[in-house]
């Protein structure tokens, strides 16, 4: 019998990482290898990228990834596996132009991939796998879903995407959606923003209206902060200067990445009110006194990045921009989870300059999300009608909103994939039948990636302090040479030590009475146990403790 098997190494149950395989006894290949970045307690980690070990178990099934869009949880992981095997890259132009720019800052290429341009509706034969992109809306050009096909059996494996009922590409996705996608036995679908149950999903349309209105109600410069890549909104702003007569400055090195790529892709760019910083500040020199500049900026730095351009300027550290009262910031994005607080404390620093801030949680529309509500999902399912359906991209919490959404449409079978997942399909039936072990990998601030996760453990534990503990033993008449020598470092300060290292002194002789000092291992294992008690007894905390014994 016919099956095919479909394997989730990341991209299910977090945000991020994002790497499904699909394979059969002879061929298979890769759908995206994205990153997932650290959380405030992963001290020292740049980013996590997927488990490549069962990708290099079974190379000779995997030579050819296939990537939906230039996100970095879509491509943010393919310098670590190409530093590992030669892999075939297919998608788009735009896709590739950022694929090949991360590869030009990695010192470590040991196979340098091959590219194949994809464009909508292109296709493309794996073995007995044939492959259709499918273009879809996001908040990034160039994204594409995937028409699978293997034999009589078809899948549906959603990008990210959004519904936008006034995009030409939203009515042509559904379009293509009833033409080549009705009745699929399996689809993949993206679950972001399926516990979203409410209106319609916001357009660009009404987006750029909001901003126009903003900016036709500010008096002082304008700031507009963005994620960098969402080039759409970035020809949205550009127009309304246009329009209304405005300079416009891109401040940040990812926004001229992306709007450069984007022109290498054949994406045009009207850069005629776009003027340097060079050019603003000899604007600024030379203006008459009571003369207002008319000039926008596009910052990058929404997520309150550390060096970002918003970052440095709301602590006066850009390049001769500064923020000053009455000027107008735009946050045209949302809140990744886990970047609050730095969010909040850029915007603190420009309230405290008298910056007029614009949101969109108080402020409208000023910001629409790349990813379709719950009613956006109900429309797909409507014209796809799958046997099964697979949540992907998302945490537990929306991948099990979307089974609801599932069945309310009356699907039957509806899996939540975990990561390590191996699901196997016979034409008949969707069923897990293995879970691989998963790893977390991750790329170091030290530059070393593959590293093991304990040591993240190991430093989120340094973070409480350390404590070393000496001790010199006679090896012929076993007894202690001289007092021990104790350090505390980062637990507290030089006041408060000198009380804590004598009663803890005091600690380490009561055990030292009651130990056998001819055992090493049994004395070590004992006085750790002793000092961990002292401290969580007295002080509530665990600190990072080293016992150093020598016997001479």
């Amino acid at each position: 019998m016919n099956k095919i098997k479909i394997g989730f190494l990341g991209g299910v149950d977090e945000f991020g990482e994002n790497l499904t395989c699909y394979y059969n006894k002879e061929d298979g290949f890769l759908v995206d290898y994205g990153a997932m970045f650290p959380d405030f307690y992963h001290h020292g980690v740049t980013y996590f990228y997927p488990d490549y070990s069962f990708i290099l178990n079974n190379y000779e099934k995997f030579k050819v990834l296939i990537v939906t869009h230039g996100h970095e949880d879509h491509i943010g992981g393919i310098v670590n596996i190409i530093r590992r095997m030669p892999l075939r890259i297919i998608a788009s132009r735009f896709t590739i132009s950022l694929i090949k720019k991360k590869l030009s800052f990695s010192k470590k290429i040991n196979f340098y991939p091959t590219f194949e341009i994809a464009e909508d509706l292109s296709e493309y034969n794996i073995g007995k796998f044939n492959v259709k992109f499918i273009e879809n809306d996001h908040s990034i050009i160039d994204s594409y879903s995937l028409k699978i096909t293997h034999d009589n059996i078809s899948i549906f494996h959603s990008s990210d995407f959004k519904i936008d009922k006034s995009s030409p590409k939203t009515q042509k996705f559904l379009k293509n959606l009833d033409k080549y996608c009705k009745k699929v036995d399996i689809a993949l679908i993206d679950s972001t923003n399926a516990t979203i149950d409410y209106d319609i999903n916001l357009s660009e349309k009404e987006v750029k209206t909001s901003i126009e209105t903003i900016i036709k109600e500010s008096v002082n410069n304008i700031f507009i902060t963005m994620f960098s890549s969402n080039i759409e909104r970035i020809l949205n702003i550009i127009d309304i200067v246009n329009k209304l007569d405005y300079s416009l400055v891109f401040l940040g090195r990812s926004i001229e990445k992306y709007t450069s790529l984007a022109e290498d892709s054949d994406v045009g760019i009207n850069r005629k009110k776009i003027i340097t910083i060079a050019e603003y500040n000899e604007l600024l020199k030379n203006k008459e006194e009571e003369e207002v500049l008319k000039v926008i900026f596009i910052i990058a730095g929404s997520q309150g990045e550390l060096t970002s351009a918003l970052t440095s300027i709301s602590y006066n550290q850009y390049k001769g921009v500064f923020v000053n009262e009455g000027d107008t910031v735009i946050y045209s994005s949302k809140t990744i989870p886990g970047n609050e607080k730095d969010i909040l404390k850029v915007k603190n620093q420009l309230i405290k300059k008298g910056a007029i801030l614009k949101t969109a949680r108080y402020d409208g529309n000023v910001h629409a999300s790349g990813h379709s509500n719950a009613d956006g999902i109900r429309e797909v399912l409507d014209i796809l009608k799958p046997k099964n359906v697979i949540p992907i991209h998302g945490t537990i919490s929306q991948q099990k909103a979307l089974e609801g959404i599932a069945i309310e449409k009356n699907i039957k079978n509806i899996l939540i994939p975990m990561i390590g997942d191996i699901f196997t399909y016979n034409s008949i039936k969707l069923r897990r039948t293995n879970n691989i072990d998963i790893e977390k990998k991750y790329l170091d601030i030290t530059g070393f990636d593959d590293m093991d996760y304990y040591l993240i453990k190991q430093r989120d534990n340094l973070k409480l302090g350390v404590a070393i503990i000496s001790l010199i033993i006679d090896k012929k008449d076993y007894f202690v040479f001289k007092r021990p020598t104790i350090q505390i470092n980062g637990f507290v300060d030089d006041k408060h030590n000198k009380i804590i290292l004598e009663k803890l002194e005091e600690v380490i002789f009561k055990s030292l009475e009651k130990i056998d000092l001819s055992k090493a291992k049994l004395l070590e294992s004992d006085l750790t146990l002793s000092v961990k008690r002292f401290f969580r007894k007295n002080y509530n905390i665990s600190p990072k403790l080293f016992i150093l014994i020598d016997y001479i």
